[in-house]
């Protein structure tokens, strides 16, 4: 199935150019197996990457080299629940058009079944058709793909089968209470994106090494994410005063810390934010953190990161996830993590609202849920 019915044509928000660009991306998917043939030279060149890591930073060579501000994006999450469409034009275009070289480091998990759903509204959830039924080597390919029209350059684009299985996990009391990691499958995925976030962290130390070129300006931003507008212009914000060491993010969705579904930040500011997981594992980290996002906050305050907390206005993000209806794939957005007004976005329901009990139905609101 295209992506047009339901990227394109039933996406109300988008400008004509970026339905445009949608409806380009629908075109070209329909022309592609998900295993192109590996006499194509680009698949030839793919078909080396690891999957279950990054390449060496030697051996990857972006056409950027002369570009003298640089990004990195990281995007990690799994396949189940990806949407990576509109940060591809309002994420990478929009840096990209601002002047910088972007690096993007992206870790997909190909099957993350029986870690369970946090919210309820995901258990009407489907995966995106275009990757759908796409192989692991498939949905790289599709990934470096998918980049390549904004100008960006992927760096890395593992797809490990399953997460990964974490050993010895220490009890750490007085962290992440509400979801030990040593004992609850929540705790177990937050600790393995850490874990994930951290590796693609290493990767970006790796190439800075290589290249001899610092990143100025770094961002992570969530699988599912759904861009309704486009992030601020990275030039402006690294021109505030403690740019470097300044992490920005939403004022909304904290849950007593800091919403971790979004995050933009200087060079300096990178450490603190990027090895939460070894500061757990390592026992070196303050307790008294309930929550993920209580334990970035305090990430945060003792790697000395000033925080910028903005609104839906200058951060327009929501999180969405793709569901069935009679007239086939639709998009919804998560209210649990809106932060923008209560009318939402025209042309997409909040996923709580539809109802459950019928495959397809999408009248009745449903009432409860945990």
């Amino acid at each position: 199935m295209g992506l047009s019915f339901w990227f394109g044509m039933r996406v109300c928000s988008t400008s004509s150019a970026v339905e445009a660009w949608y409806n380009q991306l629908a075109q070209d998917s329909a022309t592609r197996d998900g295993e192109r043939a590996l006499d194509h030279p680009a698949a030839a060149e793919e078909a080396e990457w690891p999957l279950d890591g990054c390449p060496t930073a030697e051996s990857v060579r972006c056409t950027d080299a002369a570009w003298r501000r640089t990004a990195a994006v990281y995007i990690v999450g799994i396949k189940s629940r990806a949407l990576l469409n509109t940060t591809m034009q309002r994420v990478l275009r929009r840096a990209i058009d601002d002047g910088f070289a972007v690096h993007v480091y992206l870790s997909l998990i190909y099957d993350a079944s029986g870690t369970g759903n946090w919210l309820r509204a995901r258990e009407m959830s489907r995966q995106d058709p275009a990757i759908e039924r796409l192989s692991r080597r498939g949905l790289q390919r599709y990934l470096r793909d998918l980049v390549r029209p904004t100008g960006a350059c992927v760096l890395c684009a593992e797809i490990p089968q399953r997460p990964q299985e974490l050993e010895h996990i220490p009890e750490n009391p007085g962290q992440l209470r509400e979801f030990p990691p040593h004992n609850t499958s929540t705790g177990k995925r937050v600790l393995n994106m850490w874990l994930r976030r951290e590796k693609m962290w290493n990767a970006t130390l790796l190439r800075e090494a290589a290249t001899g070129k610092r990143y100025e300006f770094l961002m992570w931003v969530r699988d599912d994410a759904y861009w309704v507008g486009d992030i601020p212009r990275p030039s402006a914000l690294m021109q505030v005063p403690d740019a470097a060491r300044t992490m920005w993010t939403l004022r909304c969705g904290e849950w007593g810390g800091v919403n971790d579904r979004v995050g933009m930040f200087g060079r300096d500011a990178a450490p603190a934010m990027l090895t939460m997981f070894s500061g757990f594992m390592h026992g070196g980290f303050p307790t008294g953190t309930r929550n993920s996002e209580v334990h970035l906050l305090k990430a945060a305050r003792a790697g000395h990161v000033v925080l910028q907390r903005s609104t839906y206005d200058v951060l327009p993000l929501a999180i969405a996830m793709v569901y069935d209806t009679r007239r086939g794939p639709a998009l919804c957005l998560l209210r649990k993590y809106w932060c923008g007004n209560a009318a939402g976005v025209s042309g997409l329901k909040f996923c709580e609202d539809i109802n459950q009990s019928k495959p397809g139905s999408t009248t009745t609101p449903r009432r409860k849920g945990r």
